[in-house]
């Protein structure tokens, strides 16, 4: 099978089964920039600090102890000083610093005129760092300093308003997952190309893609199990199912760690698949209406989502 060939299967497995419709990751895709809007030196923040850790610390720690430390976490705050953010590795606080800075070095020497305004800097870096994507090291303001290769160039990018992907290795797994095959699946530009392609043959943003892709993970997680408990479907079947453990039944005697029902621990790249390993314990008694509930809170991905419970309905 050729590359183009191939390209275009990967296209039509991500249109045809979605982890996240096109129409959701479309709405992502448009608040994307906004969401550290007034605070890019929090976001300088996130993107360095998202290297090789789960987001969900990033977004509810590393962040808001920087925000803490500042009294506006702008370029300026960040660039003014190493910040001081516990749990970061060796070079990060150093890295997040360089590249305010170097932001604010690029609207002095390249776009005077957004001086004093972090909106229109980012995005006019955002559109300059363009060229440099496949050679982010030559790009003289973000892209040489240490910490950030190009995949957080990418993510960097992103965030300040461009059409661009970050493709590290779960976006990378994701795309072999439907069909893709790579040289090396941890070359960041051998694989941001390919998602290239793989964004022009389904006729949709890089950004778009990027977020149908990176947040295509759906798994029971702990938090979902909690969720599970407040709802009808739950509470109409916990009840009766009490009377066999001598207390109140919980979503994790089921579906937990040590639950008697598998699912815990496996990960799917979209709906149907969880579905199915759940689907299988039905004809034991299990009411559909549980799992059906459990499947709608265990994906996609839920960081910065706009809603509640950063979740939308996937099961009909």
């Amino acid at each position: 099978m050729s590359s183009t060939a191939q390209v275009q299967q990967v296209a039509e497995s991500l249109l045809n089964n979605p982890a996240v419709r096109v129409e959701l990751a479309t709405k992502l895709a448009k608040q994307y920039y906004g969401r550290y809007a007034q605070r890019r030196g929090s976001m300088v923040v996130d993107v360095v600090a998202s290297a090789w850790r789960n987001y969900d610390r990033v977004e509810k720690h590393i962040v808001p102890a920087f925000e803490k430390s500042v009294r506006t976490p702008d370029l300026k705050s960040l660039a003014k000083g190493i910040p001081n953010i516990p749990g970061l590795r060796g070079g990060e606080a150093v890295a997040m610093q360089e590249a305010a800075a170097g932001l604010l070095r690029f609207a002095k020497e390249k776009r005077p005129a957004t001086l004093n305004d972090d909106e229109k800097i980012v995005k006019a870096w955002a559109k300059y760092a363009e060229p440099f994507r496949f050679t982010t090291k030559s790009e003289p303001y973000v892209g040489s300093v240490k910490k950030i290769g190009p995949a957080l160039f990418a993510y960097l990018r992103m965030r300040a308003g461009a059409d661009a992907i970050k493709a590290d290795v779960w976006v990378a797994r994701v795309l072999e997952e439907h069909g893709a095959t790579f040289k090396k699946a941890t070359d960041v530009i051998e694989v941001t190309r390919y998602a290239e392609a793989v964004a022009e043959a389904m006729g949709v943003s890089r950004l778009v893609l990027d977020q149908m892709l990176w947040r295509g993970e759906w798994k029971i997680t702990q938090h979902a199990l909690d969720e599970l408990e407040k709802t009808a479907a739950w509470k109409k079947f916990a009840g009766p199912y009490s009377r066999f453990l001598d207390r109140r039944a919980r979503p994790a005697d089921i579906y937990g760690p040590n639950g008697a029902l598998d699912g815990w621990g496996m990960t799917f790249k979209h709906p149907g698949e969880l579905w199915e390993v759940l689907a299988r314990n039905m004809g034991g008694g299990m009411p559909p209406a549980v799992p059906k509930t459990l499947v709608e809170l265990c994906g996609p991905r839920v960081e910065s989502m706009p809603y509640p419970h950063g979740r939308e309905k996937v099961l009909k």
